[in-house]
């Protein structure tokens, strides 16, 4: 059964305060995604955010429903987040070393530059030359310090006996560093950028300085790291892992409340380095 009409007028009337389309255009929401489908779709997303939001706020639900709610706006607000980064990573920053590197990471595995050394690359002459290929053909990696199950993983995986004079001078763990044959074309560019974790992703953003508060003299890093915070709440929609989040992180009102703001905020930062993410578009 629906509302009546007079109960339906008066709901539309109380949606009035969510925003219009002048404000939109008046903000300049997500200008940077020049692509007009997708940011059409973030508005349309946006709007059915606040949208729930002024629903649930008006008709007062108890908190058992609100919990419904902050779900959803959480899902929504990330998604937004998700899909402007994606963006502005492919079609601004494509070109920056940041970004080529980010997409050479192995999984639980980052890659280790190599310093313009002769002793080092006559080195990794001989361990590529063990592979039956040339120095160009191997990379190597080193395990990443918060994943306990990889340091089970390499050991004893690394035979070449340069590797302990390498390690001295990479100032790297020789027990830590893998060595791995690159395997030509069995990726596609769109493929490694799916492989890739949205953490690495914000990560290439502030390595860029992306976010900067142009307005204002302050330290933006917790931005980045509220981005990382929503997206991984975003897991939370799911019943179970809300339930065993819920000792630590419950899904409050808070979350709904910082999706909301850095969703919103992340559009008015990226306009005010609109310029930085031209000039990193001209890169060669």
């Amino acid at each position: 059964m629906t509302f009546s009409k007079e109960t339906t007028d008066e709901i539309t009337q109380y949606m009035t305060h969510i925003q219009n389309e002048q404000w939109f255009k008046k903000n300049q929401f997500y200008n940077v995604v020049t692509d007009n489908p997708t940011r059409k779709r973030i508005i349309e997303e946006f709007q059915s955010a606040r949208y729930i939001y002024k629903f649930f706020e008006g008709t007062r639900v108890t908190q058992e429903f609100l919990r419904a709610q902050i779900r959803v706006q959480v899902l929504m607000y990330a998604s937004i987040i998700e899909v402007a980064t994606d963006f502005v990573l492919k079609e601004y920053l494509s070109n920056t070393k940041e970004y080529k590197k980010m997409l050479q990471k192995d999984g639980w595995l980052k890659v280790i530059e190599i310093p313009e050394s002769e002793e080092a690359f006559e080195l990794l002459d001989k361990m590529a030359k063990s592979y039956g290929v040339t120095r160009d053909d191997i990379k190597l990696f080193t395990t990443r310090d918060e994943t306990e199950v990889t340091l089970k993983k390499v050991k004893d995986k690394n035979p070449f006996p340069e590797l302990d004079r390498l390690a001295e001078i990479l100032k790297q763990d020789r027990q830590n560093i893998v060595v791995k044959k690159i395997t030509r074309n069995t990726k596609s560019a769109e493929e490694k950028f799916l492989s890739v974790k949205f953490s690495d992703k914000v990560d290439v953003l502030k390595s860029l300085n992306i976010l900067e508060n142009t307005e204002r003299e302050d330290d933006n890093s917790k931005f980045y790291e509220d981005l990382k915070e929503i997206y991984l709440a975003r897991n939370m929609i799911h019943i179970e892992a809300e339930m065993k989040k819920n000792g630590a992180k419950k899904m409050n009102l808070d979350y709904g409340e910082l999706a909301y703001r850095r969703a919103t905020g992340f559009s008015t930062l990226l306009n005010q380095n609109r310029g930085k993410l031209e000039q990193a578009k001209k890169m060669k």
